[in-house]
């Protein structure tokens, strides 16, 4: 506890507002401990997040200020714009899918995919909510071989994978259906993509190579932390494989709104990347600049 009371107090969204964090942190997990509270809605970006008792996303975006990943989610503030088009891979319980919604507009769209049984169920609720007609889900895993998969889901969260061995199978599995994003969507165009997929980012990757190959979408922002190993590749080899795509990995700094190209991002203790198209550098830049820090 004395770890995430010290986060939420550090944490930049929290900058001016700590003690209203750290009383919204002590709120809610007396509610749901003591009281049984199973969810709470509260404002986020314009909308309403209905907050699980067991998602730690949702209750993340709570405690820091509906920007829980504060450098990735600035970076989105900036750089979308209204009409553009997202697409959310393991959209989980909604927190990336409704913060593009607000940034995107009933003009845009955007693409959840989210197999998960529970964290699916939750992220139809808070599409749903707030009446988001441009939010597609999709119950569908994405991946470079379509048809069955096995996924693995905790228990005490709305987290999921896709299983990468026997020893997962082994496991509480559900049976999903995948697609390649090639096959599904080919004639989709969209302004960024949000990979969050425990370790199978690479099989989604290779599955929209034909999006990929063209620039689409320029922005992809990837979970990347390791946890590709399960799947037979490490991170020195994805990032050489989005380098053959001709994906620039990059570091963005919110308080300066400056987008810089890195080769070895896993030095830079930073859980999610940014890799932009090396033709599409020029605009996404420029687009930051509209919008400056």
């Amino acid at each position: 506890m004395l770890a995430t009371l010290r986060l939420i107090a550090t944490h930049p969204s929290n900058e001016g507002r700590t003690v209203a964090a750290i009383a919204d942190y002590f709120k809610w997990q007396l509610s749901k401990r003591l009281l049984g509270v199973k969810h709470r809605d509260f404002e986020f970006h314009g909308l309403k997040l209905r907050c699980f008792a067991d998602s730690h996303s949702a209750s993340a975006a709570m405690y820091f200020n509906g920007l829980p990943d504060y450098r990735e989610m600035r970076f989105m503030q900036r750089y979308l714009r209204p009409g553009d088009a997202f697409l959310d891979v393991g959209a989980n319980v909604g927190v990336y899918t409704l913060l593009a919604a607000s940034l995107v507009g009933p003009e845009g769209r955007i693409d959840a995919f989210e197999p998960g049984e529970k964290a699916l169920r939750y992220l139809r609720q808070n599409v749903e909510l707030n009446a988001l007609h441009q939010v597609k889900v999709h119950p569908l895993g994405l991946s470079d071989t379509p048809g069955p998969w096995a996924l693995v889901e905790t228990q005490d969260d709305c987290t999921a994978t896709l299983a990468a061995s026997q020893s997962d199978r082994d496991e509480q599995v559900a049976q999903i259906d995948c697609v390649k994003l090639d096959e599904f969507a080919p004639d989709m165009n969209w302004a960024m993509a949000k990979l969050d997929v425990e370790g199978a980012e690479p099989l989604v990757l290779r599955g929209a190579r034909s999006h990929l190959s063209r620039g689409n979408p320029p922005v992809l922002q990837i979970e990347m932390d390791g946890f590709s190993k399960r799947f037979g590749v490490g991170t020195r080899e994805f990032i050489e494989e989005l380098r053959g795509l001709r994906y620039q990995t990059s570091a963005y700094d919110p308080s300066s709104n400056a987008l810089v190209a890195c080769d070895r991002p896993w030095e830079l203790n930073i859980r999610n990347v940014l890799a932009v198209h090396e033709q599409c550098f020029p605009q996404v830049v420029d687009r930051l600049r509209e919008r400056p820090a």
